[in-house]
Protein backbone atom coordinates (compact mmCIF):
# COMPACT_ATOMS: atom_id res chain seq x y z
CA UNK A 1 0.00 0.00 0.00
CA UNK A 2 1.25 3.21 -1.15
CA UNK A 3 0.84 6.60 1.60
CA UNK A 4 0.99 10.03 0.74
CA UNK A 5 1.58 12.17 4.25
CA UNK A 6 0.93 15.40 3.20
CA UNK A 7 2.37 18.28 5.28
CA UNK A 8 1.57 22.24 4.35
CA UNK A 9 3.26 23.76 7.06
CA UNK A 10 6.44 24.29 8.66
CA UNK A 11 4.85 23.03 11.89
CA UNK A 12 6.43 19.75 13.00
CA UNK A 13 3.04 19.11 14.31
CA UNK A 14 1.12 18.12 11.28
CA UNK A 15 3.94 15.55 10.73
CA UNK A 16 3.91 14.29 14.34
CA UNK A 17 0.06 13.71 13.79
CA UNK A 18 -0.18 11.26 10.93
CA UNK A 19 3.19 9.67 11.72
CA UNK A 20 1.04 8.67 14.90
CA UNK A 21 -1.94 7.51 12.75
CA UNK A 22 0.54 5.49 10.83
CA UNK A 23 2.20 3.80 13.90
CA UNK A 24 -1.19 3.32 15.39
CA UNK A 25 -2.59 1.77 12.48
CA UNK A 26 0.79 -0.66 12.19
CA UNK A 27 1.07 0.24 8.53
CA UNK A 28 4.50 -0.14 7.13
CA UNK A 29 7.03 2.85 7.35
CA UNK A 30 8.63 1.68 3.64
CA UNK A 31 5.17 2.59 2.03
CA UNK A 32 4.77 6.38 2.76
CA UNK A 33 6.34 9.11 1.40
CA UNK A 34 6.15 12.65 2.13
CA UNK A 35 4.21 15.37 -0.06
CA UNK A 36 5.23 18.69 1.06
CA UNK A 37 2.56 21.87 -0.56
CA UNK A 38 2.34 25.16 0.74
CA UNK A 39 0.33 28.32 -0.27
CA UNK A 40 -3.56 28.91 -0.79
CA UNK A 41 -5.68 26.00 -0.05
CA UNK A 42 -7.41 26.31 -3.38
CA UNK A 43 -3.75 25.51 -4.91
CA UNK A 44 -2.53 23.01 -3.38
CA UNK A 45 -5.04 21.25 -3.78
CA UNK A 46 -4.77 21.27 -7.66
CA UNK A 47 -0.96 20.58 -7.29
CA UNK A 48 -1.92 17.49 -5.15
CA UNK A 49 -4.63 16.71 -7.79
CA UNK A 50 -1.83 17.10 -10.66
CA UNK A 51 0.97 14.75 -8.16
CA UNK A 52 -1.99 12.29 -7.35
CA UNK A 53 -2.43 11.62 -11.25
CA UNK A 54 1.50 11.14 -11.62
CA UNK A 55 1.92 9.19 -8.54
CA UNK A 56 -1.03 7.28 -7.51
CA UNK A 57 -1.08 6.65 -3.81
CA UNK A 58 -3.58 4.35 -1.81
CA UNK A 59 -4.37 6.87 0.84
CA UNK A 60 -3.73 9.99 1.35
CA UNK A 61 -2.85 11.45 5.32
CA UNK A 62 -4.00 15.53 6.16
CA UNK A 63 -3.20 17.05 9.34
CA UNK A 64 -5.66 18.05 11.85
CA UNK A 65 -7.79 21.37 11.82
CA UNK A 66 -10.17 22.68 8.80
CA UNK A 67 -7.22 22.82 6.07
CA UNK A 68 -6.83 19.33 6.98
CA UNK A 69 -10.78 18.20 6.37
CA UNK A 70 -11.46 20.68 3.60
CA UNK A 71 -8.15 19.16 1.60
CA UNK A 72 -9.10 16.35 2.59
CA UNK A 73 -13.08 15.87 0.85
CA UNK A 74 -12.47 17.92 -1.40
CA UNK A 75 -9.44 16.07 -2.78
CA UNK A 76 -11.63 12.97 -2.21
CA UNK A 77 -14.15 14.37 -5.05
CA UNK A 78 -12.19 15.45 -7.65
CA UNK A 79 -10.17 11.90 -7.88
CA UNK A 80 -13.51 9.63 -6.69
CA UNK A 81 -12.77 8.17 -3.83
CA UNK A 82 -13.66 8.22 -0.06
CA UNK A 83 -12.94 10.78 2.65
CA UNK A 84 -12.99 10.63 6.13
CA UNK A 85 -11.91 13.08 8.79
CA UNK A 86 -10.75 13.39 12.61
CA UNK A 87 -9.35 9.45 12.24
CA UNK A 88 -7.19 8.17 15.14
CA UNK A 89 -6.26 4.65 13.53
CA UNK A 90 -7.01 2.57 10.26
CA UNK A 91 -7.28 -1.36 10.08
CA UNK A 92 -6.10 -2.71 6.85
CA UNK A 93 -6.48 -6.64 7.18
CA UNK A 94 -9.75 -6.67 4.52
CA UNK A 95 -10.15 -4.98 1.40
CA UNK A 96 -12.10 -2.83 2.69
CA UNK A 97 -10.32 -0.70 5.62
CA UNK A 98 -11.93 0.28 8.47
CA UNK A 99 -11.16 4.24 10.25
CA UNK A 100 -11.90 4.70 13.77
CA UNK A 101 -12.54 8.11 14.82
CA UNK A 102 -14.64 10.32 17.79
CA UNK A 103 -18.57 10.97 17.39
CA UNK A 104 -21.25 12.56 19.42
CA UNK A 105 -18.59 15.25 20.53
CA UNK A 106 -16.41 12.66 21.36
CA UNK A 107 -18.14 10.85 23.74
CA UNK A 108 -18.67 7.49 21.57
CA UNK A 109 -15.61 6.24 18.73
CA UNK A 110 -17.20 5.49 15.52
CA UNK A 111 -15.94 2.53 12.80
CA UNK A 112 -15.93 3.80 9.47
CA UNK A 113 -15.58 1.23 6.27
CA UNK A 114 -14.37 3.07 3.39
CA UNK A 115 -14.66 2.06 -0.28
CA UNK A 116 -13.12 3.48 -3.67
CA UNK A 117 -9.22 4.52 -3.67
CA UNK A 118 -8.00 6.59 -3.06
CA UNK A 119 -8.80 7.00 0.70
CA UNK A 120 -8.19 10.73 2.17
CA UNK A 121 -7.90 10.97 5.67
CA UNK A 122 -7.68 13.63 7.81
CA UNK A 123 -6.35 12.53 11.32
CA UNK A 124 -7.19 13.27 14.82
CA UNK A 125 -5.42 15.93 16.87
CA UNK A 126 -2.23 14.27 18.79
CA UNK A 127 0.30 15.65 21.22
CA UNK A 128 2.91 13.94 19.68
CA UNK A 129 5.66 17.28 18.48
CA UNK A 130 8.79 14.74 17.92
CA UNK A 131 9.32 14.23 14.37
CA UNK A 132 13.15 13.58 14.55
CA UNK A 133 12.85 9.71 13.74
CA UNK A 134 11.60 10.55 10.88
CA UNK A 135 12.78 9.47 7.23
CA UNK A 136 10.47 8.97 4.84
CA UNK A 137 11.11 9.86 1.53
CA UNK A 138 10.18 13.56 0.32
CA UNK A 139 8.60 15.45 -2.70
CA UNK A 140 7.61 19.36 -2.82
CA UNK A 141 4.79 19.91 -4.72
CA UNK A 142 5.05 22.40 -7.51
CA UNK A 143 2.08 25.10 -6.04
CA UNK A 144 1.47 28.41 -7.82
CA UNK A 145 1.66 31.65 -6.36
CA UNK A 146 -1.19 33.30 -8.15
CA UNK A 147 -4.20 33.20 -6.52
CA UNK A 148 -7.19 31.98 -8.85
CA UNK A 149 -9.33 34.70 -11.00
CA UNK A 150 -12.24 34.45 -8.49
CA UNK A 151 -10.12 34.83 -5.36
CA UNK A 152 -10.77 38.22 -4.27
CA UNK A 153 -8.04 38.89 -1.60
CA UNK A 154 -6.17 36.96 1.09
CA UNK A 155 -5.78 38.13 4.49
CA UNK A 156 -2.76 36.04 6.47
CA UNK A 157 -2.95 36.41 10.34
CA UNK A 158 0.01 36.54 12.31
CA UNK A 159 0.98 32.78 13.70
CA UNK A 160 -0.44 32.01 17.17
CA UNK A 161 2.37 31.29 19.50
CA UNK A 162 2.31 27.60 21.49
CA UNK A 163 1.47 28.01 24.95
CA UNK A 164 3.87 26.80 27.63
CA UNK A 165 0.98 23.80 28.34
CA UNK A 166 1.87 22.20 25.08
CA UNK A 167 5.91 21.69 26.15
CA UNK A 168 5.36 21.93 29.62
CA UNK A 169 6.38 18.84 32.12
CA UNK A 170 4.78 19.46 35.05
CA UNK A 171 0.69 20.82 34.99
CA UNK A 172 -2.11 21.37 36.79
CA UNK A 173 -5.47 21.56 35.93
CA UNK A 174 -8.32 23.37 37.74
CA UNK A 175 -11.92 22.20 36.75
CA UNK A 176 -15.13 23.66 38.11
CA UNK A 177 -14.48 22.76 41.62
CA UNK A 178 -12.66 25.61 41.50
CA UNK A 179 -16.12 27.62 42.19
CA UNK A 180 -14.45 31.39 41.64
CA UNK A 181 -12.28 33.66 40.42
CA UNK A 182 -10.06 34.30 43.86
CA UNK A 183 -9.27 30.65 44.34
CA UNK A 184 -8.48 30.15 40.30
CA UNK A 185 -5.72 33.05 40.90
CA UNK A 186 -4.76 30.96 44.14
CA UNK A 187 -4.28 28.32 41.94
CA UNK A 188 -2.06 29.60 39.91
CA UNK A 189 -0.37 30.88 42.25
CA UNK A 190 0.35 27.77 44.02
CA UNK A 191 1.28 26.02 40.57
CA UNK A 192 4.29 28.43 39.98
CA UNK A 193 5.24 27.26 43.48
CA UNK A 194 5.93 23.80 42.66
CA UNK A 195 7.21 24.46 38.96
CA UNK A 196 3.96 23.88 36.91
CA UNK A 197 1.71 25.30 34.38
CA UNK A 198 -1.73 26.20 34.76
CA UNK A 199 -4.90 24.57 32.87
CA UNK A 200 -8.41 24.74 32.70
CA UNK A 201 -11.67 22.77 31.75
CA UNK A 202 -14.40 24.74 29.78
CA UNK A 203 -16.74 25.34 32.77
CA UNK A 204 -13.68 27.19 34.34
CA UNK A 205 -12.63 29.30 31.07
CA UNK A 206 -16.67 29.88 30.28
CA UNK A 207 -17.03 32.04 33.89
CA UNK A 208 -14.22 34.21 32.96
CA UNK A 209 -12.31 32.47 35.89
CA UNK A 210 -9.45 31.91 33.39
CA UNK A 211 -8.09 32.89 29.51
CA UNK A 212 -8.94 30.71 26.93
CA UNK A 213 -5.45 29.93 25.92
CA UNK A 214 -5.41 27.50 29.44
CA UNK A 215 -8.12 25.17 27.78
CA UNK A 216 -7.82 21.67 27.91
CA UNK A 217 -9.80 19.08 25.90
CA UNK A 218 -10.96 18.50 22.73
CA UNK A 219 -11.16 22.30 21.62
CA UNK A 220 -8.24 23.33 23.71
CA UNK A 221 -4.88 21.76 24.45
CA UNK A 222 -3.76 18.40 23.92
CA UNK A 223 -0.67 17.73 26.98
CA UNK A 224 1.35 15.25 27.33
CA UNK A 225 3.18 15.99 31.00
CA UNK A 226 5.42 13.83 32.78
CA UNK A 227 3.01 14.76 35.50
CA UNK A 228 -0.39 16.45 35.14
CA UNK A 229 -2.63 16.96 38.67
CA UNK A 230 -6.65 17.15 37.51
CA UNK A 231 -8.57 19.11 40.93
CA UNK A 232 -11.98 19.37 40.97
CA UNK A 233 -12.33 18.18 37.50
CA UNK A 234 -15.38 15.73 36.81
CA UNK A 235 -13.91 13.87 33.80
CA UNK A 236 -16.13 14.56 30.73
CA UNK A 237 -14.86 12.74 28.28
CA UNK A 238 -13.88 15.83 25.69
CA UNK A 239 -11.76 17.34 28.67
CA UNK A 240 -9.91 13.85 28.98
CA UNK A 241 -8.62 14.01 25.27
CA UNK A 242 -6.90 16.22 26.64
CA UNK A 243 -5.15 14.89 29.08
CA UNK A 244 -5.18 11.38 27.52
CA UNK A 245 -0.79 11.35 26.59
CA UNK A 246 0.07 12.10 30.35
CA UNK A 247 2.33 9.57 32.07
CA UNK A 248 1.08 10.26 34.87
CA UNK A 249 -2.32 11.77 36.20
CA UNK A 250 -3.28 12.77 39.51
CA UNK A 251 -6.73 13.73 40.02
CA UNK A 252 -8.01 15.45 43.20
CA UNK A 253 -11.89 15.44 43.70
CA UNK A 254 -14.39 15.43 46.84
CA UNK A 255 -16.88 13.04 44.96
CA UNK A 256 -15.55 9.21 45.24
CA UNK A 257 -17.62 8.58 42.18
CA UNK A 258 -16.16 10.98 39.82
CA UNK A 259 -15.72 10.28 36.61
CA UNK A 260 -11.77 11.48 36.45
CA UNK A 261 -11.11 8.54 38.91
CA UNK A 262 -11.91 6.39 35.77
CA UNK A 263 -8.24 7.55 33.78
CA UNK A 264 -6.31 8.74 36.56
CA UNK A 265 -3.10 6.82 37.88
CA UNK A 266 -3.41 8.12 41.54
CA UNK A 267 -6.79 9.41 43.31
CA UNK A 268 -7.31 11.27 46.09
CA UNK A 269 -10.79 12.15 47.44
CA UNK A 270 -10.74 15.45 49.08
CA UNK A 271 -11.41 19.21 48.48
CA UNK A 272 -8.79 19.72 45.81
CA UNK A 273 -7.71 23.71 47.79
CA UNK A 274 -6.72 22.24 50.99
CA UNK A 275 -4.48 19.11 48.65
CA UNK A 276 -2.86 21.57 46.49
CA UNK A 277 -2.00 23.81 49.53
CA UNK A 278 -0.57 21.22 51.35
CA UNK A 279 1.58 19.90 48.30
CA UNK A 280 2.86 23.20 47.81
CA UNK A 281 4.08 23.47 51.41
CA UNK A 282 6.02 19.96 50.60
CA UNK A 283 7.84 21.83 47.80
CA UNK A 284 8.44 24.77 49.86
Amino acid sequence: MKIALVVTEQNPRQLAEMTTFVDLSELESEACEIWRASGITENILMALETRYREAPQDMLLFASGIQGNELATRLATRLKGEACCGVIKGEFGTPQPQFTRPVYGNALVGTFSARGKPWCVSVARSSRSDVSSVTFPQVVLPVSAQPPAWLVAVKRLEEIPHPALNQARFVVVAGQGVASLQNMERVKELARQIGAETGASRQVVMNAWCEMESLIGMSGALIAPEVCIVAGVSGASAFNVGIRDSHLVIAINNDPDATIFNTADVIVVDEMMPVLEALAECFR
